[in-house]
């Protein structure tokens, strides 16, 4: 089992749909890096099931930033490999300039409780760890 984590721009709105007694909200991620002079971009397909989906449906558009986390793995379909995720967890990630975009005022709150110490936000750096001397570490 592989467990990732990802940060990256959704490709199109989510889409939420109904599966038995459920549902399952499905949206890609656009994963971009850099090598030298050359940029790469991952496409990751990710689904998230029950009510953090719909959640996750309500909050996000195309083109927004966003960091999930789950099982990551390979599907094969039509001869091709396609990168997919299962989200077990995912936060809301503050964009760079979004003074493009048309809904650019829109605030919105998670519904989920921040993660990590002191409430620190996906990625940032928490109270604690700044506030302590590594001078001591060996490496």
């Amino acid at each position: 089992m592989i467990n990732a984590t990802i940060i990256g721009n959704l490709t199109r709105d989510p889409e939420t749909r109904h599966v038995g007694d459920g549902t399952v909200t499905n949206f890609n991620i656009a994963v971009n890096r850099k090598v030298g002079t050359k940029e790469y971009v991952t496409f990751v397909g990710c689904s998230l099931w029950g009510k953090r989906g719909e959640s996750f449906a309500q909050y996000h558009r195309k083109g927004d930033k966003a960091a999930v986390s789950g099982t990551l793995y390979n599907e094969d379909y039509q001869e091709k490999t396609y990168t997919k995720l299962d989200v077990n967890d995912w936060t809301f990630v503050k964009s760079g300039d979004s003074s493009s975009k048309p809904d650019s005022g829109r605030v919105v709150d998670s519904p989920l409780p921040k993660r990590g110490p002191s409430g620190a936000d996906f990625g940032g750096h928490d109270k604690v760890a700044a506030s302590r001397d590594f001078g001591d570490i060996p490496f």
